[in-house]
């Protein structure tokens, strides 16, 4: 309303102007007077000085003349003496000192168009300019009192005649975000170790999982563009997921599928060492370390007026997964930690070094104003570099060999390595809690594949 009362006043004041300018149709004439007259004049009774009413001028019309028009009526007669007595002054005429005469003011000259100059103000402009500063808008921009434009940027403004609070406040340049792991991972494709000797169907190991293990992720970002896109490096890493199993048949033995009668341990061939053994012992030990660099664009369906908020991302991912397996096998008649040479170990390690790029988005909806339900999915093309070891050795440090039977020529260990092409993704389920501003709380559950 105060808006259109300014505008109101700013048109209506031209226009009256104009008006005044050019007068009404039919309106009087303002009358003549005559010049004042030294000599000859009449003083008023009282009336002291030189100076004298003029006479009355004798040629001065008494009636209208006669025209083809309705007649005017005549003027007013002037008679002398008619006017009330001035009152009279306490002594003469005063007589004003004469003073030099005040300078005029020093208007500047007019403007040179050859100079630039600022741009004339406006009449709207000028009476804008004068509103008191209660009444002036905020700066920058603001919510549509009427409803939601969508995200707007800058700090938060109270609310004023103009508007409510702006709804969307630019969030924090930087962010940092903490949190810890607890990570497993799924069984393996079966790999039979050992069976019941003398009873092949009865064969280990049997599913079971792998420990729960702690982690810790780490982020840090910064936004820009009215916090509608950012960069964001995240890590994260697990303690290592470890897993063992036992296979002990009680008065029996076990023995196992994987062929081990081509190799000897200085001169003893495997089977002696692998099969109708007393005890089988598998261990087993993963961990994993991701590095992201990311372009996120967030707000892509934000409204202040909706729940849901969409957002995509786009990046570099580096992804290092270890897994370390050693079989165990204790000779019948042995016992564990004694002289070693009654204990044979199979050890392979392999490491997958990830490196590529991906694309992700992220769906949330929001329940409330402090709570949120986010869904995050990432999906990325990698080249995978594999390093692997596999030994052979005895418990007193004895090397496997290849048996000459085999026609196999090198020792152990073996050593290899490829590239390959390979996908990871990962999807996030997430419940968030702003317990206070710029503080946020989060449960969820992550699911990496590759």
């Amino acid at each position: 309303m105060t808006r259109f009362v300014v505008i109101l006043a700013a048109l209506a004041w031209p226009a009256g102007a104009a008006l005044a300018q050019y007068g009404l149709s039919g309106a009087p004439e303002i009358l003549p007077f005559g010049s004042p007259h030294r000599a000859g004049g009449i003083h008023p009774a009282g009336y002291e000085g030189t100076w004298g009413q003029p006479a009355a001028d004798s040629g001065w019309p008494s009636a209208a003349a006669t025209a083809p028009a309705p007649a005017l009526q005549p003027p007013l007669a002037n008679p002398a003496g008619s006017y009330p007595p001035p009152p009279a002054y306490p002594s003469g005429p005063t007589a004003y000192p004469s003073a030099p005469m005040t300078p005029a003011a020093n208007y500047p000259a007019a403007a040179n168009p050859a100079v630039a100059r600022p741009p004339a103000t406006s009449v709207m402009q000028s009476m804008l300019a004068e509103l008191p500063s209660g009444n002036a808008p905020p700066p920058g921009p603001m919510a549509n009192p009427g409803g939601s434009m969508g995200w707007s940027c800058g700090p938060a403004q109270p609310g004023t005649v103009w508007g409510p609070a702006q709804c969307c406040p630019d969030p924090a340049t930087w962010y940092v975000a903490g949190a810890g792991l607890a990570l497993s991972r799924d069984d393996s494709n079966s790999l039979h170790t050992s069976y019941e000797d003398g009873n092949n169907p009865n064969q280990f190991p049997r599913p079971r999982h792998f420990d729960w293990n702690g982690g810790w992720e780490f982020k840090i970002g910064r936004r820009f563009a009215c916090g509608q896109w950012a960069v964001e490096a995240d890590y994260w890493a697990n303690e290592a997921m470890r897993g063992d199993w036992r296979f002990v048949i009680p008065g029996g033995a076990v023995s196992t599928p994987l062929i081990v009668s081509d190799i000897e341990f200085d001169g003893v061939n495997g089977t002696v060492l692998f099969d109708g053994a007393a005890e089988h012992r598998v261990w087993r030990q993963s961990d994993v370390q991701n590095i992201e660099l990311n372009l996120l664009r967030a707000r892509l369906a934000n409204a202040c007026d909706s729940n849901w908020d969409v957002g995509v991302l786009a990046g570099v991912r580096y992804f290092r997964f270890n897994d370390d397996f050693l079989f165990a096998s204790l000779q019948s008649g042995g016992t564990w930690g004694g002289d070693g040479s009654d204990e044979a170990y199979l050890h392979e390690r392999i490491e997958n070094h990830l490196v590529g790029g991906q694309i992700g988005a992220e769906a949330a909806y929001r329940l409330g104003r402090t709570v949120r339900l986010v869904a995050a999915p990432k999906l990325g093309i990698f080249n995978n570099h594999t390093r692997s070891q596999f030994d052979l050795y005895r418990g007193d440090g004895v090397l496997a060999t290849p048996t000459a039977a085999s026609g196999v020529v090198g020792t152990y260990p073996v050593r290899s390595s490829d590239d390959s092409f390979s996908m990871l993704g990962q999807i996030d389920l997430t419940a968030e809690w702003e317990f206070c501003p710029n503080w946020t709380a989060f449960v969820g559950y992550r699911l990496v594949g590759a």
